[in-house]
């Protein structure tokens, strides 16, 4: 038997069992200490990417809207993050640049990751998402995706006109 202590708490595991234990709690703490993301980041309208979160969520639930998928353009993962800690009903696709954030949101529920090379125009990134959802079978024809645009860690109420700058319906 051996012990494996993440911070205050203990458990006693046989051999083999510890050592795969401490294995993945050695690379998870990598990875999360690789994608420099904010575990306590808000839930909450409070922050702009809270906001946006709760709309995209709102614009999700709405049955008239036929929504099967949302999808977060994220630099640093908070967005997605956000999203997953909502638990909304449908998918969630994230994309970054980042190989280090989309290594992140494979440890969030429901997310699905994808790296991008770069984003490009907004309308080509959408383009080749819907494209994309067609092809893996995420999205059918004729059903929508909740759109959630890069939010820049800056942004503020007060420079906001209206949240759908983030967030839009696009119909695959």
């Amino acid at each position: 038997m051996a012990a494996v202590s993440v911070q205050s708490d203990t458990a006693l595991l046989p051999d083999d069992a510890a050592a795969h234990a401490a294995a993945t709690i050695h690379t998870l703490e990598g990875q999360a200490s690789t994608a420099a993301v904010s575990f306590s980041c808000s839930t909450g309208s409070n922050s702009v990417v809270g906001a946006v979160v709760e709309r995209a969520i709102a614009m999700q639930m709405d049955s008239a809207n036929n929504t099967k998928l949302i999808v977060a353009f994220s630099d640093d993962g908070t967005t997605a993050a956000m999203l997953s800690r909502m638990r909304p009903t449908c998918k969630i696709l994230a994309m970054s640049a980042s190989e280090a954030v989309v290594n992140f949101f494979t440890t969030l529920w429901g997310v699905e990751p994808l790296q991008t090379a770069s984003y490009q125009s907004a309308e080509a990134v959408i383009q080749n998402v819907k494209d994309f959802c067609k092809e893996t079978g995420l999205a059918a024809s004729g059903t929508n995706l909740v759109i959630v645009r890069p939010i820049p860690s800056t942004a503020t109420f007060d420079e906001l006109d209206d949240l759908d700058t983030f967030v839009e319906l696009v119909e695959v």
